[in-house]
């Protein structure tokens, strides 16, 4: 087996690949296309900073045809609690104790225009970040 060179081909590019591919060139000189196809090269990360058991918005809800995608999420606190995870009002996870720390290999996908919303079943503080990007649903 040889080795093909490598080319990353954006939209406009992927017509140009085909017709060359379909037109018989050999392995030497045709190109491999790659995609980025799971989200951006770098999240957004925002911090998450509060002391109350009411319902945190700690991503706004991106608007018709998009959803956040949550790649990573840590936070701490100085006492147990019970931290519920939402995407608007639908419950998408309880994490229970001091800290937590998980990083998505595959990211949580919030429902389209939810928020990311945090509980905590006591006021204390609680502070860590969640690192996210939000993607349009349009085309999927």
């Amino acid at each position: 087996m040889t080795n093909s060179p490598i080319e990353i081909l954006d939209e406009n590019e992927l017509s140009r690949y085909l017709k060359n591919y379909n037109s018989g060139l050999s392995e030497s000189t045709a190109h491999v296309p790659i995609h980025a196809i799971d989200g951006p090269v770098a999240p957004t990360p925002l911090n998450i900073d509060f002391s109350s058991a009411e319902p945190q918005e700690i991503i706004v809800a991106p608007g018709v045809g998009n959803r956040i995608r949550v790649c990573s999420l840590f936070f701490s606190t100085n006492t147990n609690v019970v931290v519920t995870l939402n995407s608007g009002t639908s419950l998408i996870g309880t994490i229970y104790g001091c800290t937590f720390s998980k990083d998505w290999i595959h990211p949580l996908k919030l429902e389209a225009n939810d928020a990311f919303i945090v509980q905590a079943n006591t006021g204390d503080r609680i502070y860590g970040q969640v690192c996210y990007w939000v993607e349009s649903i349009d085309n999927l």
